[in-house]
Parts: structure tokens; C-alpha cells; sequence
């Protein structure tokens, strides 16, 4: 049985407490991984207004890691072109991003 349930009442307390509180950082980490997608697919279906303070925020329990990225952000993810897809995966290859050296060995048209 597939039902979109979860998300919506997610959703309605994520706007509720964004709209509290003036922003939102969403903690995606351990719980049932029906809430954990829940939780991210709901802060990405927020109002417009309601995302410019909003981060998501995830923490590796296998492994050291943490991955913290704005809602907003996240939402013009899948408007991306081709070129601008292949530009933000070199970057993101590079902490330094365009200051890096090394970016000089790519090429930004193939």
C-alpha cells in the first residue's frame, strides 16, 4: 500500500514550527527510515517563504561524516542543466571549490 500520509502530516508540523520559530534545521538522522524520507521529501514541498532559513542536516552513524545543505538549495537541485550539473560536480570534488588548482586539469566543455 503506498500512501503520501506521512509526508503531509510531516510536512504541516515542519511549516508549523517554521513558521514558529523563523527557520527550520531538520535533523535527518537514526529513526525508522519511512520518517527519515518523510521528513526530507516534506521540507522540500514547504513554502517558498518558508525554505530561505530552512537546513537539513545528517550525520553518519556508520561512519564519520556530516552532510548539512539548505532546503532551498536542495529544491533547485533538479532544475539544473547538464553543464551546470558537470560545473557543481567539479567543485564539489574541490573543498576549495574555484580557488582549487587543480580545477585547471578539467574541462568545463567536454
Amino acid at each position: 500500500m503506498s500512501t503520501t500520509k506521512p509526508i503531509v502530516e510531516v510536512r504541516n508540523v515542519l511549516k508549523r514550527e517554521v513558521e514558529r520559530c523563523g527557520s527550520l534545521e531538520l535533523f535527518l538522522t537514526g529513526g525508522p527510515r519511512i520518517a527519515v524520507v518523510s521528513a526530507l521529501i516534506a521540507s522540500l514541498l514547504l513554502p517558498q517563504e518558508h525554505v530561505g532559513e530552512s537546513e537539513g542536516s545528517c550525520r553518519g552513524e556508520a561512519f564519520k561524516a556530516t552532510l548539512e545543505v539548505s532546503v532551498d538549495a536542495l529544491r533547485k537541485l533538479p532544475l539544473l542543466d547538464d553543464v551546470e550539473r558537470r560545473i557543481l560536480a567539479i567543485l564539489s570534488e574541490h573543498e576549495e571549490g574555484l580557488r582549487s588548482s587543480q580545477n585547471s586539469n578539467h574541462s568545463w566543455c567536454s
